[in-house]
């Protein structure tokens, strides 16, 4: 659900100026008041803050529609006092949808973006967007998770933009440890005698033995189109497209003209020119990835763990899927972030309330509500067993369905999580692969959020990145589909991409 089309941080800046006229002044409607009902820890948030239900529209990325008169949304505007008009756009469609919003000039309250950091940096620092920390002193829960002394992770020099402003409202422990991961028929590889791949060259060996066995099929199936790149970079001892820390130099790098990243492209051509991989990998859709996964045409994946046992449940008799390591030579995985870029804040006449009504969603009752929903209406519990009602009692529920039927997990509304969903619980088949994947040592990111820059530093590297991202997934494309590329076309694009900044990027991290 990441696809968009790239544009040039410039163009959105143009259009910024729309905005600078924006002021910062309080809306005079607000209340803090309260009154007797009873939802739980707020927080400190005073509920409701508004009496005269003014109307917040939230823009989200979601495929379901109708999401206002989901019974949560309607909960939540009665709790706050306001009217919530959530706009749903399909991910694939969300950049183009803003960046029309972007041109006109005309901005819902709250929206959940695929902008990147930078991006919404340059059209925070033009009025755009609302600077969160300008309104502290009414966000308890922000003040609560974010600053202090127990703070979990410093948000300010993680996410603000030069003028030392924070524009986007952070989320906090939204997913599980491990959510994604490898995947593979066991049932079929152990009808064959086909060893478990561990490292990059059975990996391949395996896929062939695949080919020749059920010719017509597919091995190893991938419907994430570009970003199967972002997923099995760690394998290959890299964090694609980012710059990672790597522990055997003592070095940062940019993975887009690593070695290492030409090594990963070359063995994805392989795969791609014996055709041991779908020769649509960078569109295929998740019902013809969930097709041919559930039948003899494929039998390696990479997707949400939750799947094995949604895929082994409805196929029932032998179907075994499992989990495995990525088939690279290196055992790296990517660290699931604690802290997350959340949604951004329009700067205009409703951005207190907009900031009241997410700090709301970052308090425990503002998680119970947004992931659980309202108690003996969309759940009930007994001795801590919490189940989602409306479903069958060994139904395997996930995040889209309680979306689709209740209006949980709304991106831009799902801040922080109650962890007594059954949305985080893992099945016995999951903690099994939860124990397969590697220790901290071999996990990206841990440097990462030390790392303390200048403004100025900061500012430029996030700028560069953001303008090579794009360029380095164009060329991986070209490279792994084109019948006519050599090692020169790797050395033509490093050139390039140090044109780009890469080198300038990666010596400001060094300093550090």
């Amino acid at each position: 659900m990441q696809k968009r089309n790239m544009v040039s941080v410039s163009f959105i800046i143009a259009v910024a100026m729309i905005f600078s006229s924006c002021s910062l002044s309080v809306n005079k409607n607000v209340i803090f008041n309260g009154n007797s009902e009873n939802y739980g820890d707020t927080g400190g948030v005073k509920l409701p803050f508004s009496v005269n239900k003014e109307e917040i529209t939230i823009l989200t990325e979601s495929d379901y529609s109708d999401l206002s008169d989901k019974i949560v949304i309607k909960e939540l505007g009665e709790r706050t006092g306001l009217v919530i008009n959530v706009i749903s756009v399909p991910s694939e469609s969300l950049y183009d949808r803003i960046k029309v919003l972007l041109s006109s000039g005309t901005l819902p309250d709250i929206m959940c973006t695929p902008l990147s950091l930078s991006e919404i940096n340059s059209l925070g620092m033009k009025g755009t967007f609302a600077p969160v920390n300008k309104f502290l002193s009414e966000l308890p829960n922000f003040r609560r998770i974010y600053t202090g002394e127990s703070a979990g992770e410093n948000v300010f020099d993680k996410y603000s933009a030069r003028d030392g402003n924070i524009y986007n409202f952070p989320k906090y422990n939204c997913r599980r440890e491990s959510e994604e991961g490898m995947m593979y028929r066991a049932d079929i590889f152990e009808k064959h005698n086909i060893p478990l791949w561990n490292n990059q060259e059975t990996f391949y060996n395996a896929l062939k033995k695949l080919k020749e066995i059920y010719p017509d099929c597919v091995p190893f199936i991938i419907k994430d189109n570009e970003r199967i790149l972002d997923k099995l970079s760690p394998g290959f001892g890299i964090d694609f497209p980012n710059v990672f820390y790597d522990s055997d130099s003592n070095m940062w790098c940019y993975s887009g003209t690593d070695i290492r990243f030409k090594a990963m492209l070359d063995f994805i051509r392989k795969l791609y020119q014996e055709k041991l991989i779908n020769d649509n990998f960078l569109t295929t859709n998740e019902d013809i990835w969930k097709a041919k996964m559930l039948s003899d045409n494929s039998f390696v994946t990479y997707g949400n763990i939750r799947y094995m046992d949604l895929f082994c449940n409805q196929k029932q008799g032998d179907y075994d899927l499992q989990y495995a390591s990525l088939p690279g030579n290196y055992k790296k995985v990517r660290k699931t972030p604690v802290v997350e870029i959340g949604p951004v804040v329009s700067a205009n006449s409703n951005k207190l309330l907009s900031m009241k009504l997410l700090d709301y969603l970052l308090s425990p009752s503002g998680a119970e509500l947004m992931t659980l929903g309202v108690l003996n209406k969309t759940y009930n519990y007994n001795n801590d067993d919490v189940k989602y009602l409306g479903f069958s009692l060994n139904e395997i529920v996930t995040t889209d369905m309680v979306e689709e039927k209740y209006g949980l997990f709304i991106n831009g509304l799902f801040l922080t999580s109650d962890r007594r969903s059954p949305c985080y619980l893992y099945s016995e088949r999951e903690e099994k692969a939860i124990e397969e994947v590697p220790k901290k040592e071999d996990i990206f990111g841990i440097r990462e959020s030390s790392i303390s820059m200048s403004p100025e530093d900061k500012e430029r590297t996030e700028e560069i990145l953001t303008n090579l991202s794009p360029k380095a997934y164009e060329f991986a494309k070209k490279y792994i589909t084109s019948s006519n590329i050599d090692d020169l076309e790797f050395e033509k694009w490093i050139i390039s991409a140090n044109n780009y900044g890469a080198e300038e990027m990666i010596k400001i991290y060094n300093k550090y």
